[in-house]
């Protein structure tokens, strides 16, 4: 099932926003098609939510941490007037998929894919990002939080996908939705930062620094 919500509000909210592109329906289609894993992609609504950001704050710099099969990474590039997407991605055979449509002409020159775990390669980057989006392992996402903070521009934002677990934050059984559960506490609790969770999809937590 790739739907968090039923199937007809779903359909009802496709309806009403503005489609994807060819290769976003590719690149779709593949997760459910022959990955039969449609839910690891962030999906449509995210991927709109992700462009309008990305065209409102004039985004030059962005990070993703996750890259899947490349959905978010087009979704973002396509919305970049110009700058670099740095992707991060473990599996090699994700990246078998995502590489060959990075590589295209319109986006080689934005996105960039290091391969290997991500919390080294967070170690590895410099500089400031104006959007960091993170949508990988789910227990590493306190350790992403907190490395990943440093590198965020005063004016920038930060996001994380599938902040409600499909619900189960609310009472957590799973090892997963405990570690996003706490992380959900930690980040409302961070003095640092302003704060907002949306009910998209599985739940997006948007981080700004105060």
């Amino acid at each position: 099932m790739d739907s968090f919500i039923s199937r007809d509000l779903e359909n009802y909210i496709q309806n009403h926003s503005s489609g994807e592109s060819e290769v976003l329906q590719e690149l779709r289609k593949i997760a459910r098609e022959e990955l039969n894993m449609p839910d690891m992609i962030c999906g449509p609504q995210v991927a709109r939510f992700l462009q309008m950001l990305i065209k409102l704050g004039n985004c030059r710099r962005i990070l993703e941490v996750g890259s899947f099969i490349g959905y978010s990474a087009v979704a973002m590039a396509e919305a970049m007037s110009e700058g670099k997407l740095i992707t991060l991605e473990l599996e090699a055979k994700y990246a078998a998929i995502s590489a060959p449509v990075f590589s295209r002409p319109e986006f080689s020159s934005k996105i960039e894919q290091r391969m290997g775990p991500a919390a080294k390669s967070i170690n590895r980057l410099n500089g400031k990002f104006d959007l960091i989006f993170i949508d990988a392992d789910k227990i590493s996402y306190p350790e992403y939080y907190h490395k990943t903070f440093p590198l965020l521009s005063d004016n920038g934002l930060m996001i994380f996908d599938n902040m409600l677990w499909r619900g189960e934050v609310v009472r957590p059984e799973s090892e997963e939705a405990e570690v996003i559960s706490q992380l959900n506490k930690t980040i409302h609790n961070d003095e640092r930062v302003s704060c907002l969770m949306l009910p998209v999809r599985d739940g997006l937590m948007m981080v700004m620094k105060r």
